[in-house]
């Protein structure tokens, strides 16, 4: 688990009548992560063709595309997983488009519907809105009725055209439809010997049309009388009628597309599991080279399914099969470079979520340490220092254990996942605080952070500001000298003696650190009054001074003799200069930059505190709802403002103090073609 998983090539000739046989054994084991032929034995490449499946994957990929977009639209999430659906070489995706164009073509009906609904919708809510600006202005006059009356009469409202008139009743329901296509309402004031006498207002930019309808309808215009007070009002609730009819019919509509697409949802599952079966297997031909009887595929196994592997590999070809194996140094022998080795790392189901840390920063370089179980202590012992509250974990927890339920997203899961390892931090390092929301409810185990920033005696080895601030210096110091100590490791596993012992990071300025640290740990203990003998610390600080100088005129001697140009001894002086600087100025820097996670933790301290002040402010000497208020949301903003904080800067030292002492992010992920590739 520490290390990325060992890998091996495999190259295998089958027959080519055997290909696709061989080529879904492989995929239902999902070890393989394929390559091509020309990138691993470029003279055999280029003795046979590829194999090309672009055109037929894109079609697949469009049909595919097709049924997600269908279940979506009837609430349906797309299959996780193929399962045991089978590779069916007569699979014809003319047939299944078919399908899809005659149940398109049944949703289209609802969906169209929908979609004038939406545009009718649309434009009554903006009648509404210029109906409602007659509210505020009559507020101001005082009289509405009045105002309403002679807005309408005027005839010169900005964007309402109002027309009063006389139409027949047979004719008026038809004359309502088509008003309200045009983003208009028609209002019955008064019936009257057959006819409907109407107020009818819609936008004026569709007066036209307006016209047109109701001259159709028979509407016979009249002068405006004074309306009734509530004839605003009356037109607002008219609208209000209208707009909740027409999202009832919208919703309708949406259920009719749902029951159409549920109805067939078995049918639209299996057709997609087919495709995916046939999209995967044209990953892995479009990935072979084919001669005239032999198809050769090739690809990355981890070492401990070799076996399995072969003996599959080996039943689907019926024996008739040669297979080669070679490791990534055999191939570094024969090529003279290093060849690119997908990464796997193997980390258990729970320490996902820091595995996402890592690889969003990058994938660790082949042979080395993967460092996700150690950014998992980092990252919970730097949140929790940051974060030290049993109450705030405890709703962290709870919030975490939420979003596993409604988060659907792989990475928002494992985000969630995260939230809850942070949470329990948070509460173990609330208890060893005696912090709980704030309180001391129980005495601390360790010592009592909100006593000691508030300036109270304490007793032990933390008993004031300067003693956090140590401690988190301290905890630099560890993380520091780990993440050198993995960088020699790294260094040793890959065979780059140069690196560690001449880089930054290597033997020698692990050194020169080392030392840095006891000179400064003594000097502190003598509360920064002398510094120790150097008799031992300066020739340990010296010596590898000297040795990281000498490297460079021998650097320059070796691009003479490879044909380059070596640098003058003032570029030597120069660049020593400037690594030197790195060393002292660098390692003190990321050192320091620790006692952010004390500045953090004594912020999430006095925030407490400054609202328990404020609540004591307001009731003092005793509990009222007010005080209870404020102390609810000053825990909340808390939470979310200093979560928040702990949790990036939790991150920033992984990555920019942590991992630049060890971490080469130059690894590709190893992506097997299994039957749960993600598309």
């Amino acid at each position: 688990m520490i290390f990325t998983s060992e890998m091996i090539h495999l190259t295998a000739i089958v027959l080519r009548e055997r290909a696709d046989a061989v080529s879904e054994a492989l995929l239902r084991i999902g070890a393989v992560q394929f390559s091509r032929l020309a990138e691993t034995a470029p003279d055999l490449g280029a003795l046979m063709s590829s194999v090309s499946v672009d055109e037929r994957r894109a079609e697949l990929a469009e049909t595919r595309r097709r049924i997600e977009s269908l279940l979506t639209l009837g609430g349906i999430a797309s299959p996780a997983a193929v399962g045991d659906t089978p590779w069916d070489a007569s699979f014809d995706v003319a047939e299944v488009n078919a399908r899809i164009d005659r149940l398109a073509h049944e949703v289209e009906r609802f969906r169209s519907r929908q979609a004038d609904i939406q545009r009718q919708i649309n434009r009554i809510t903006d009648v509404r809105r210029q109906l409602e600006a007659f509210a505020p202005a009559a507020g101001a006059g005082g009289d509405a009725s009045a105002l309403t009356n002679n807005l309408m009469r005027s005839g010169n409202h900005q964007y309402l055209d109002i027309r009063y008139g006389r139409i027949p009743e047979n004719r008026l329901s038809d004359a309502d439809r088509a008003i309200a296509g045009q983003a208009g309402i028609i209002m019955t004031m008064s019936r009257e010997g057959g006819d409907a006498v109407v107020l009818v207002l819609a936008m004026k930019r569709n007066a036209a049309e307006v016209q047109r309808i109701l001259s159709e309808s028979g509407f016979r215009a009249m002068d405006i009388p004074k309306l009734p007070d509530e004839a605003g009002e009356g037109a607002i609730g008219r609208a209000d009628e209208k707009l909740t009819a027409l999202r009832a019919e919208q919703d309708e509509q949406a259920a009719n597309t749902r029951a159409i697409i549920s109805d067939r949802r078995s049918e639209l599952e299996s057709d997609w599991r087919r495709i995916r079966v046939v999209e995967l297997m044209l990953s892995i031909r479009g990935m072979t080279s084919e001669s005239s009887h032999a198809t050769v595929l090739g690809g990355w196994v981890p070492l401990r399914k070799r076996d399995r592997v072969e003996s599959v590999l080996r039943a689907a070809a019926g024996e008739a099969c040669v297979l080669e194996w070679h490791t990534p140094a055999e191939f570094g022998r024969e090529s003279g470079k290093r060849m690119r080795v997908p990464v796997e790392l193997r980390n258990p189901q729970f320490l996902r979520p820091f595995q996402m840390l890592v690889t969003n920063f990058g994938v660790p370089e082949y042979g080395t340490i993967d460092p996700t179980p150690l950014v998992a202590v980092a990252y919970l012992v730097m949140f929790g220092l940051m974060f030290g509250d049993a109450g705030h974990g405890l709703i962290l927890i709870l919030l975490g254990l939420l979003g596993t339920k409604v988060m659907k997203k792989p990475g928002m899961y494992q985000l969630s996942k995260l939230l809850i390892w942070c949470g329990g931090a948070s509460i173990v390092m609330g208890v060893l605080f005696g912090a709980y929301f704030g309180y001391e409810l129980m005495p601390a185990l360790w010592f009592n952070y909100h006593g000691v920033v508030a300036g109270h005696p304490s007793h032990g080895s933390i008993a004031n500001i300067m003693d956090i601030l140590k401690l988190t210096v301290l905890l630099g110091v560890g993380v520091i000298s780990a993440g050198l100590l993995l960088n020699w490791i790294n260094r040793i596993r890959t065979r780059d003696w140069k690196a560690l012992f001449f880089a930054k990071e290597g033997v020698l300025g692990g050194i020169i650190y080392g030392t840095g640290v006891w000179v400064a740990y003594q000097f502190s203990a003598s509360g920064f009054r002398f510094f120790p003998d150097l008799s031992v610390a300066g020739p340990l600080i010296l010596v590898p001074v000297i040795i990281l100088f000498l490297k460079f005129p021998f650097e320059a001697a070796a691009a003479k003799r490879s044909g380059g140009h070596g640098h003058s001894p003032l570029m030597w002086i120069m660049d020593w200069a400037i690594e030197m600087l790195e060393i002292f100025s660098g390692y003190l820097a990321n050192t320091l930059s620790f006692m952010r996670v004390a500045g953090l933790g004594i912020a999430h301290v006095m925030l407490m505190v400054a609202f328990f002040q404020i609540a004591e402010m307001i009731s003092p000497g005793r509990t009222s709802i007010l005080s209870i208020i404020v102390l609810l949301f000053g825990n909340a903003l808390v939470i979310a403002l200093e979560g928040l904080s702990a949790g990036i800067q939790s991150l920033r030292l992984n990555y920019y103090e942590f991992f630049s002492k060890y971490f080469t992010p130059t690894g590709i992920e190893f992506r097997p073609v299994s039957l749960e590739t993600q598309r």
